[in-house]
């Protein structure tokens, strides 16, 4: 495959938001050991896929990047500036890497019926894991921490205006009535509109969604990872709140 050219130096913080970059999906394994000078290594060094700005080619790299902006912006480390600018004065509750409270327990990651491991038995780093994955994922959280992001994002509480309501505005079409805002899908359906997220790396997996138009907000976690058994439990609470016609 032969990719243009392009210097990342061209990116812009809203086409790193929106997956627009032109970065490729992934920088490397997410177990494989990258500390902050292979990343921006790694950053300088890749040529891009496409023009930034051409279209959406979802990119965790990109955020591995916008982390990496945060820490120089802020003379922070990312797990810190997390804690302090919005886990504390959000009440999130226990969320990061290595700076959780003693009694936090981590779960333990399963792949068909074989323990994998806690998240940072996964060839961590000292200071959590590697920036193949930081930034873009690897947050330890709860469902119930996840909920109160999507509660805070709903009610516009983690950045100020206009900020706040960019993160759910639909900034780029990625297929039919799937957009993409600051973060955040959004789906248009012929009854409502929701707001979501998901990931997973194969052992553990989250996904939470709002539905703007019942103000209802559901957030799931499993320590093993069926993409399909999530799927039909959130099908299934969908249907049993009457959330959307059962004939979709």
């Amino acid at each position: 495959m032969q990719f243009e050219i392009v210097e990342t130096a061209a990116i812009t913080l809203h086409q790193l938001l929106t997956h627009t970059s032109g970065l490729p999906l992934y920088s490397g394994d997410d177990d494989a050991a990258c500390d902050r000078a292979c990343f921006d290594d790694w950053l300088a060094k890749t040529p891009l896929e496409f023009s930034p700005g051409d279209r959406f080619q979802y990119s965790n790299p990109g955020y591995s990047a916008l982390a990496r902006i945060v820490e120089k912006a802020s003379g922070a480390d990312y797990e810190t500036y997390l804690e302090r600018a919005l886990v504390a004065p959000l009440r999130l509750g226990p969320v990061g890497y290595l700076q959780l409270p003693d009694d936090a327990s981590y779960a333990v990651g399963y792949y068909q019926g074989q323990r994998v491991g806690t998240p940072p038995e996964l060839a961590w780093m000292e200071d959590g894991p590697s920036w193949h994955l930081r930034g873009n994922g690897g947050l330890v959280a709860s469902a119930n921490s996840l909920l109160r992001w999507m509660q805070a994002t709903a009610e516009g509480r983690p950045l100020p205006d206009p900020w706040s309501a960019k993160q759910i505005e639909r900034q780029v079409k990625r297929h039919r009535n799937v957009w993409y805002g600051y973060g955040w899908g959004v789906l248009d359906k012929p009854w409502g509109t929701v707001v979501s997220h998901s990931g997973g790396n194969g052992f553990f997996v989250a996904d939470v969604r709002w539905f703007r138009d019942r103000d209802l907000f559901l957030a799931v976690t499993g320590n093993a990872y069926e993409k399909e058994q999530t799927n039909a439990l959130i099908s299934n609470l969908r249907d049993v709140l009457e959330l959307a016609p059962t004939s979709e």
